[in-house]
């Protein structure tokens, strides 16, 4: 399928003669794609000092979806410049391995991670990343059926929405040639308008256009509802990228979905997903756990420790790391 795909004002495209925002219909089925383009905040106007990512421990008194007051508590990160985004694969590569969040920093010279994709939990041989998958042009994963994707065009968009098999696959760079699909038949870089540069997928889209968007993306469940750990991305107003991670063990302390969308909203996110948590919710900095895994040690018969789970996916962000500014709200 070849697509033929216009910017319009607003950040949205015309494809294929169709306006799409956020989608609304069944997400990842054959055909349809629904989406929004915002573009990525002017760094050329930012001295260098404001091109560092920031740091900020979230510690909020909030009452969750079942009236419940309890306190979240997590970091949440901002950035202006998109070179310093990045996705990755475990070390080991997807279906082959995991790796925990502080572990592949290191390996990767991040200064702040996240866990990021969902994964295959329940295959310890080969345990796949699921949804689809860029990182750095180069295509991991293509199956994002039923995801919601953030990313990371070429030209400078940051991207939120549901994708099909087949425009995924139309729109990653795989090489610097042309470009062929599984029949053979090639066409030439210049003939799409853009590609990702770095995508992950996750599950409930949170907020749309500033607004919670749970109940419309995925409406009222156990997913939903229960507390758990968290973490999500987003674009905050005028562009910047923005990163929230909330410590929680499900089903016992944490944020439920509707709340944590709520939280992003006052935070000033205007699109957001949801991404992998649970025990899986982490952050690095300089390639150090800061924050309070839920899983159990191995061999702690007390309860009292938590260890780090292995993941998939990281969201990576790259700077110098004595010049992170860590603060509190």
């Amino acid at each position: 399928m070849h697509l033929t795909t216009t910017l319009l004002a607003g950040g949205l495209l015309s494809v294929q003669g169709l306006v799409l925002g956020a989608a609304t219909g069944a997400p990842g089925i054959s055909g349809t794609s629904g989406y929004t383009l915002t573009p990525v905040f002017d760094t050329k106007k930012l001295s260098g000092s404001d091109l560092l990512p920031v740091s900020q421990i979230i510690n909020k008194p909030l009452v969750d979806y079942d009236g419940v007051k309890r306190p979240a508590k997590g970091h949440f990160i901002t950035a202006v410049d998109s070179t310093m985004f990045s996705v990755y694969p475990p070390i080991q590569g997807c279906g082959y391995g995991l790796t925990t969040t502080s572990n592949e920093a290191r390996y990767r010279g991040c200064s702040v991670a996240m866990n990021a994709g969902f994964f295959d939990i329940s295959n310890t041989t080969h345990p796949h990343c699921l949804g689809g998958v860029v990182s750095d042009n180069v295509l991991i994963e293509h199956d994002a059926t039923g995801s919601v994707h953030f990313g990371l065009t070429d030209d400078g968009n940051w991207f939120i929405g549901y994708l099909d098999n087949e425009f995924l696959n139309n729109h990653t760079l795989a090489s610097v040639a042309d470009r062929c699909d599984s029949t053979g038949l090639c066409q030439n870089d210049a003939d799409l308008p853009w590609y990702f540069r770095d995508l992950v997928s996750g599950q409930v889209q949170l907020v749309n256009n500033g607004e919670n968007y749970v109940n419309a993306s995925s409406g009222v469940n156990t997913f939903t509802t229960e507390v758990s750990g968290r973490t999500a991305i987003g674009v905050l107003k005028g562009g910047r990228l923005g990163l929230v991670q909330i410590d929680g063990a499900t089903g016992q302390d944490g944020i439920d979905l509707f709340t944590l969308a709520d939280m992003m909203v006052e935070l000033g996110f205007i699109q957001a997903i949801n991404l992998d948590g649970g025990g899986s919710s982490d952050t690095a900095v300089n390639g150090v756990l800061v924050s309070s895994p839920s899983d159990r040690c191995a061999g702690d018969s007390t309860g009292l420790f938590g260890c780090e789970r292995a993941v998939s996916t990281i969201v990576c962000l790259h700077s110098s790391p004595q010049q992170l500014v860590v603060g509190a709200i």
